[in-house]
């Protein structure tokens, strides 16, 4: 039987809660998150309830602190640009992979 959760998931899982802290101080500020997002099924989906795993966990994280989320639902490409324009103010679940550690290092 494989394992639920592998230990990438769990990375994963703790990649989107740094990203989800990085934005508290601006997110407490504002109320509101507004965070991109694409479809990685069964982790973010559009079409699923609690739009999946991963965005309800987001979800429920900052419902706790009272900060509500709202969502794009975008291509990853364009989810991932919309970030770093500073259109948008997160988007979970990213990894970095064993190529971009290759490409970082050289």
């Amino acid at each position: 039987m494989k394992a639920v959760f592998p230990l990438i998931n769990i990375a994963a899982l703790f990649v989107i809660f740094l990203a989800c802290c990085s934005t508290y101080l601006n997110a407490k500020a504002l109320q509101q998150v507004k965070i991109a997002n694409g479809e990685w099924q069964p982790y973010t989906s559009n079409k699923m309830k609690n739009y999946g795993v991963v965005t309800h966990i987001v979800t429920e994280a900052f419902k706790v602190e009272g900060i509500n989320v709202t969502y794009d639902w975008l291509p990853w490409k364009r989810a991932y640009q919309s970030v770093v324009d500073g259109k948008l103010d997160a988007s979970p679940g990213w990894i970095q992979t064993e190529q971009e550690n290759a490409r970082s290092i050289l």
